[in-house]
């Protein structure tokens, strides 16, 4: 299987997880801003390998979507505004949380403001979910309709 650029990114984005990891626990002034910083890169390359897919008209082996590609569905299952604004959501909330480290008052205010955006990002998560989990389900229950008819013509016949 050859990877493609959008794929690569995929891949590099979540390299940077460990890496944001760390520098957030390292001990040294600013890492809480550094960390964010690396968390913000991976949101771009989140943006940059769907804009690539799409304009470059390739594809990627992951997630449901590309599953009902494989199937013929990808048309079933396209990406809904919910779901982008979730994500950036979720992107926006992450790195207020993350930059709101510091013990102060000001950092304070920040955490409200990061949970409560977290909180919409979870709202907007199921929201979204439900979105795509509503388009795929006929799909997703034909073929568990069609397995277990070939389970039960399998059993007959042996």
């Amino acid at each position: 299987m050859r990877i493609n650029l959008p794929t690569w990114l995929t891949l590099f984005r979540v390299a940077l997880l460990p890496v944001m990891v760390l520098v957030f626990y390292l001990p040294f002034h600013g890492h809480n801003i550094t960390a964010a910083i690396v968390f913000a890169l991976a949101g771009i390359t989140d943006w940059l390998d769907g804009y690539l897919a799409r304009r470059l008209d390739m594809t990627s082996k992951f997630a449901l979507r590309e599953w009902m590609a494989e199937i013929g569905m990808r048309a079933t299952v396209q990406v809904a505004f919910i779901g982008k604004l979730k994500t950036v959501m979720q992107m926006v909330a992450l790195i207020v949380l993350i930059l709101q480290h510091e013990k102060d008052a000001e950092a304070l205010r920040l955490y409200h403001i990061g949970e409560g955006l977290l909180v919409l990002a979870g709202v907007l998560t199921i929201w979204s979910g439900l979105h795509y989990l509503r388009a795929a389900w006929p799909a997703l229950h034909d073929d568990h309709l069609s397995s277990a008819a070939s389970t039960s013509e399998q059993d007959r016949n042996a």
